[in-house]
């Protein structure tokens, strides 16, 4: 049998390099991952041993013989340097092995690992999209949010720990038409805005760096900008929030705390889609208008 290990969350000690350490992390929704490393082996006399080098990965679901290899360059944050890639297109709970190849500037180190790693299983996942459409947790299927207008897709109902709102705006020259523009993520003391049109996120206030890459890392969140889409996810990575570059918003619970306080557009996550459209004040919606302008943002609506 071939034994494949899984990854260390923490800290990895790497014997053949000095017992200097390397830090991993996964980042999983229902449908795409990201994996990062972090060069911690600076030290007084010499610069970290991967500094200005490569992080190559190679991904398989199950038992597949068939690998999708990238390779990517270091991102540096903090003064480390730092290495990211995501994946996407899979399916919810697929069990992914990876095998990663990490390789300094000159070629003169190299590390091998392998790591193995489930999606989101169960997956709870709402989405919006296009028109918008909209599908629920449980599987709910709306369209006709045609305002233009900041939607609550979804907040603690119980305590406000957290909210999601969606921003839709006209798609192009179609008056009639809408997309969303853009996602703010309010947890705890955190506010966080992601732009699908300019590409641009602030948290509390402050721009991300615009790059082709951008991570930004906090006690309780992390945000990164790859490949052309926005991932942001708390650090227990119970919400994660995918915005793609087609205006497409994905938002994935996985062991949330949030069991009976979760509202909004994308419903309360408790199997039954038929309560779903329930107003913000808890009492069954009488219509699809009512519903919608019950979940409306105040006073955040254009002409």
């Amino acid at each position: 049998m071939n034994m494949k290990p899984t990854l260390d969350r923490e800290k990895r000690q790497v014997s053949s390099l000095e017992g200097q350490a390397l830090y991993y992390m996964v980042v999983t929704a229902c449908r795409s991952f990201i994996f990062g490393m972090l060069d911690d082996t600076a030290n007084e006399t010499h610069e970290a041993y991967f500094k200005d080098g490569t992080m190559e990965i190679a991904v398989a679901i199950g038992d597949s013989d068939i690998y999708v290899t990238r390779t990517v360059s270091q991102y540096s944050d903090s003064g480390k340097p730092t290495f990211w890639a995501v994946f996407t297109g899979y399916s919810p709970c697929d069990v992914l092995f990876m095998n990663v190849t990490m390789r300094s500037q000159d070629g003169s180190r190299v590390l091998e690992s392998r790591f193995s790693q489930q999606l989101d299983c169960p997956c709870d996942e709402g989405t919006e999209y296009g028109d918008p459409h909209v599908f629920s947790f449980d599987g709910l299927y709306m369209t006709g949010f045609s305002k233009k207008c900041t939607y609550i897709l979804l907040e603690d109902s119980c305590n406000g720990e957290f909210q999601i709102l969606a921003k839709n705006s006209n798609l192009l020259l179609r008056r009639n038409v809408r997309k969303v523009e853009s996602i703010t993520f309010k947890y705890r003391d955190e506010i966080v805005e992601l732009d699908a049109e300019r590409i641009e996120a602030t948290v509390n206030g402050y721009q991300l760096g615009k790059n082709s890459t951008t991570l930004y890392v906090s006690d309780a969140l992390l945000i990164a900008y790859l490949q052309g889409e926005w991932f942001m996810t708390l650090r227990d990575q119970t919400i994660t929030i995918q915005l793609t570059n087609k205006h497409k918003v994905i938002v994935d619970l996985a062991n949330h705390p949030y069991e009976g306080c979760l509202a909004g557009i994308f419903g309360n996550d408790d199997g039954d889609k038929d309560n779903d459209m329930t107003l913000r004040n808890g009492q069954p919606a009488t219509s699809f208008l009512e519903f919608e302008e019950s979940w409306i943002l105040p006073a955040s609506c254009q002409e």
